[in-house]
């Protein structure tokens, strides 16, 4: 099969996809591009391939690390977030006036699932 680092590259792709999709998103509400002209359907599909490029790898990386399951806690919390960032982009784009909330909670899970990531506590 494919090594560990090409797990890895792979999911930090699929996240720097939900990353530049999500930032469109929060952008257009900031500024308040209308809905007509934000390409909508441009950036869902980004943004849900990003999501699914980030699954596979991470299952692949489940793989690789040999975790028996149950998962660790890390493992589930990581997935409960990517979750999260499931819906987040339709909370972005059906009430862009919380925009700015949902920007400051997005980073804040970004950089709870990188340090679970990374030390795997």
């Amino acid at each position: 099969m494919f090594p560990h680092q090409f797990y890895l590259v792979l999911h930090l792709f699929g996240m720097a996809m939900i990353i530049y999709a999500l930032g469109y998103a929060l952008a257009g509400a900031h500024f308040g591009i209308p809905k007509e002209q934000l390409k909508k359907k441009a950036l869902v599909k980004i943004y849900m391939f990003g999501l699914l490029v980030l699954f596979v790898a991470g299952f692949g990386l489940i793989a690789k690390l040999s975790l028996p399951f149950p998962w660790p806690v890390w493992v589930w919390l990581k997935f409960c977030v990517w979750l999260f960032f499931g819906l987040v982009l339709t909370l972005v784009l059906k009430n862009p006036k919380q925009a700015t909330l949902w920007a400051v909670i997005s980073a804040v899970l970004f950089l709870f699932v990188a340090y679970l990531g990374v030390y795997k506590p």
